[in-house]
């Protein structure tokens, strides 16, 4: 109960994303709201999808009826380890709380990680993100952890390029420090 309401009391975090009509961080990655992401993503504790949706969810006004939530894509190696891509839980539960669609039509190449790298590094390095088929007029883009930014930018220029029109990013928590004048030049 007592990390419940603590992920209640979060506030959200700025969070900046070139392209996109709306950008939340439900959360800073500190505290309870970063152990939520780490259990999902680290430990394969996939239940917490649904409460890092619920999180998203508090922070984000309703989208219309038609938009789709669609996951940023995990590095096929970091999905064959995992064995689930924490991105693609949370959407669908998000998908499921708001009541629309939610679709992967979004694929990355493999790349090295990027947990400890330096800034300079990951913005450095291109995701390779692309659509990986038709794309939904209207997106809700979402990921766990916003750093830098530049996945997010690379994700909704994919979108944007495959024929999307309206894009919102959402993530549950946002690096302190990590985003800043460097995303925005992706």
């Amino acid at each position: 109960m007592r990390c419940r309401r603590a992920l209640e009391l979060s506030r959200p975090a700025e969070l900046t994303v070139p392209g996109a009509e709306l950008a939340i961080a439900a959360a800073p990655y500190r505290g309870r709201p970063r152990e939520l992401v780490t259990r999902l993503k680290f430990r394969a504790r996939t239940g917490l999808a649904e409460t890092a949706a619920e999180l998203i969810a508090a922070r984000l006004p309703p989208p219309g009826p038609l938009a789709v939530v669609v996951p940023v894509p995990a590095a096929p190696a970091r999905r064959r380890v995992r064995g689930f891509d924490s991105a693609e839980a949370i959407a669908a539960a998000l998908a499921r709380r708001l009541g629309v669609g939610a679709r992967a039509c979004l694929v990355r190449e493999d790349g090295p990680r990027q947990v400890g790298r330096d800034r300079a590094a990951r913005i450095a390095r291109h995701a390779g993100i692309r659509a990986s088929g038709p794309v939904p007029p209207q997106v809700v883009l979402v990921d766990d952890v916003a750093t830098t930014g530049s996945t997010l930018a690379e994700s909704v220029a994919a979108l944007r390029a495959a024929g999307s029109e309206a894009v919102w990013a959402a993530v549950v928590c946002r690096a302190i420090g990590g985003l800043g004048k460097a995303a925005a030049e992706v």
